[in-house]
């Protein structure tokens, strides 16, 4: 076995040739030019070439566009564990890069730089962590794993995958204007989180934001036993001061397609967001994974100014000027910018998998003049169904696959704004600005757009739930004991505004459990003082003062459950205002046992589904129309007591959430062994920097949040720091 620093040596330009042995698998670090320290292991994945040359690429971590090259002679093939590909789509300076042989004799490597657009021959780039099954089989996985193995189940593979986010605010330009925001690593979005399901994935956090504290929280990941690594604060850490680090370590505990993002402010809605990856197996072939494509939007006036302004009137969202897929866009008037842009190969099958990471907008997914198929819906693989429509509400996720099957040419990927669920765009997704993808050889050819669209103004829709049936069959209890223990959560309004000590202002509102349903009438609930502060972590709390931990008004708008363990509680969610809301979970998949419009009454449960609903941890709460038109809508939801913490559910629209619109579930309390995250070497390094941070008035003019304003005086400060935060 040839030595790392022979290796090292040998790679000094990236045209050096790497020669190695037959049966020898090499790892080494390679790290991109905009990267602080990822830690990447290259892999060739490919199918079996009995002689000749045969192109490998492959990449992990922080972006899918290094490739290997690698040739061979002689007898025999080169081992084949996959035929996972996906296209690059930039450009990657490389510093050093590996493979592996198969059983052939001789081979070389050489590393160097990649550029794919729509409009050339694709480089196609084999994913190395999807080495586990082929083409032929996707429902295969390592260690005798696959698509039948319940991911609750725990499952290390023993491997930790390693990574470092650094938090700055730059001049950014997604769509041929320029802006200020916050950036990881140096872009937005920022850099994807790649592991294998079963691994342990360890992210170091470099807050070097000016006046920010922030936190990061991976989204559906449901940290069993690792509630201190939430990335919540108020509930599960402290925050992360400017200037200073934290390491969060979690488990891969299921497989598919998640996003990470801060939970700080309104902080990711200006750029702190990027996507997870958790390789694994799945229900349906493809024959290329294409990699995330994160659907948000841009604003012409900064995330702070907007939040401030949110808070201080009643009134309709602000328009978004554009939507992004993966950051990139034309201006709506086609002048500016640069389309997000695929290639695909004809007759073949290609994974998409769609994360919708916008602050407040709801879209629907479609490829021009295709059909396609879903395979996932957060992080639950479900039974295959064919659509030309995807709905996806902010905080969910979804794989799809795509079968190039229609003439060779160019095509529009459109995210077509749901403009009912209460916020509008200048680009509303069925004009010319759009994703382009291009079938291989078809170059220069002008993209089709479809002759009509499904999607009309107005619509609100989440992905119906009779589409969504899961692979691994699982009950949710039983109707019966739904009915005897089903608790209320009254939420959504703005009826009215209250006055915090810094001025009047709109609070959300998803109050305490009542088990009375008799009483649901859906209507506005009136004036709600939202008082809670999250002045201290719970877990702090849990750890120090455990009575304290229970008083709503200080430590968080709570709900105890404190009944039996792997206890099936169930909530009506009941809206009562105009405005949907995205409903998203800590710490658990939920099973959707219903949702519609109107108001949800006991005589109703007869419409629920106990029987293999869809489990996922971000669910549409309906509203309805007008202020004038008052239509209520309800979502039931219902999941086991399995995972002790404290768990926060709330709105995923960023206003929502920022004023109020949550509600804690402190879970098993006695079950939660809260010393051992406060005692924690990390837990209190970071309260001591955020301490220290609070003691020169940082925690006064620029306060952190977990989902509920704390006061109105950090966001008019933002307003004011960043007055020119504001696009060009």
């Amino acid at each position: 076995m040839r030595s790392l620093a022979y290796l090292a040596a040998a790679l000094p330009l990236l045209s050096n040739v790497i020669a190695w042995e037959a049966d020898e698998i090499v790892h080494v670090t390679s790290t991109r030019t905009i990267t602080v320290c990822p830690i990447t292991e290259i892999w060739t994945c490919t199918p079996d070439v009995p002689t000749g040359p045969a192109t490998r690429s492959t990449t992990k971590g922080p972006g899918p566009e290094t490739t290997t090259t690698a040739s061979h002679g002689g007898d025999g093939g080169w081992g084949s564990s996959s035929t996972s590909a996906h296209y690059g789509n930039g450009t990657t300076s490389v510093t050093s890069a590996t493979g592996t042989t198969g059983s052939s004799t001789t081979g070389s490597s050489t590393t160097g730089t990649t550029t794919a657009t729509s409009c050339g021959t694709a480089t196609v780039s084999s994913l190395p962590e999807s080495r586990c099954n082929n083409a032929n089989d996707r429902s295969k996985w390592c260690a005798g794993k696959s698509i039948d193995t319940d991911s609750h189940k725990e499952f290390y593979t023993g491997e930790t995958k390693k990574y470092v986010l650094t938090l700055t605010e730059q001049v950014t330009i997604h769509d041929g204007i320029s802006s200020t925001q916050f950036a990881i690593n140096g872009k937005s979005p920022g850099e994807p989180i790649v592991a294998n399901w079963g691994d342990m994935v360890e992210v170091t956090v470099v807050n070097g934001l000016t006046s920010n504290a922030t936190t990061i929280h991976w989204h559906g990941i449901r940290q069993v036993g690792t509630n201190d690594q939430d990335g919540v604060p108020g509930i599960s850490e402290c925050g992360i001061a400017p200037g200073s680090s934290r390491t969060y370590k979690w488990h891969a505990s299921s497989h598919g397609t998640g996003w990470y993002h801060s939970h700080a402010l309104a902080q990711y809605g200006g750029g702190i967001r990027g996507p997870l990856i958790i390789h694994g197996p799945s229900t349906a072939n493809y024959d290329y994974d294409l990699g995330t494509v994160m659907v948000d939007e841009t604003f012409s006036q900064s995330i702070f100014q907007m939040a401030y302004n949110i808070a201080r009137t009643r009134g309709a969202l602000p328009p978004s000027t554009n939507y992004l897929l993966n950051g990139k866009n034309t201006s709506p008037d086609g002048s500016k910018g640069e389309a997000a842009q695929w290639v695909v190969k004809k007759d073949k099958k290609h994974l998409f998998r769609f994360i919708n990471s916008a602050a407040q907008s709801a879209f629907a997914i479609q490829f021009d003049h295709h059909n396609f198929t879903v395979v996932s819906a957060d992080f639950t693989p479900i039974v295959p169904y064919v659509t030309n429509t995807l709905w996806i509400q902010p905080g969910q996720r979804a794989n799809i696959i795509l079968h190039a099957n229609q003439p060779a040419g160019a095509y529009y990927l459109r995210a077509i704004h749901q403009t009912g669920c209460g916020a509008v765009s200048l680009n509303n997704g069925l004009g010319f600005s759009n994703g382009i993808f291009t079938y291989e050889g078809a170059c220069d050819t002008t993209p089709t757009p479809t002759n009509s669209t499904l999607v009309t103004a107005g619509i609100c829709n989440d992905e119906p739930l009779a589409s969504l049936i899961p692979h691994i069959k699982k009950s949710a209890g039983s109707a019966a004991k739904f009915s005897s223990t089903v608790k209320l959560l009254p939420g959504g309004n703005a009826a009215a505004q209250v006055f915090d000590g810094f001025g009047s202002v709109i609070r959300w509102y998803l109050g305490g459990p009542s088990t009375d349903l008799a009483t649901n009438s859906g209507a506005p609930a009136g004036s709600k003082t939202v008082n809670v502060t999250y002045k201290e972590p719970t877990l702090k709390t849990l750890a120090t003062l455990p009575s304290l931990a229970y008083n709503s008004s200080l430590y968080g708008n709570t709900a105890v459950l404190d009944g039996p363990a792997n206890d099936w509680v169930y909530f009506v969610i009941q809206n009562n205002f105009q405005t949907s809301h995205p409903m998203h979970l800590h710490g658990h998949d939920f099973s959707v046992l219903g949702q519609g419009r109107g108001v949800f009454t006991a005589d109703m449960v007869g419409q629920l589904r106990f029987d293999n609903p869809i489990r996922r941890d971000t669910a549409l709460l309906f509203g309805g129309g007008s202020p004038q038109a008052f239509i209520s809508g309800w979502t039931v939801i219902g999941f086991e007591t399995d995972n002790p913490g404290a768990w926060l559910m709330h709105c995923h629209l960023i206003w929502h959430a920022d004023g109020g619109m949550g509600l804690q579930f402190l879970e098993q309390p006695a079950s939660i062994d809260a010393s051992k995250y406060y005692n924690s070497p990390s837990f209190q390094n970071e309260c001591k920097a955020y301490e220290a941070y609070e003691a020169i008035g940082g925690g006064h003019k620029h306060p952190y949040e977990a989902g509920v304003k704390r006061h109105l005086d950090g966001h008019i400060f933002h307003a004011h720091k960043h007055a020119d935060v504001v696009r060009h």
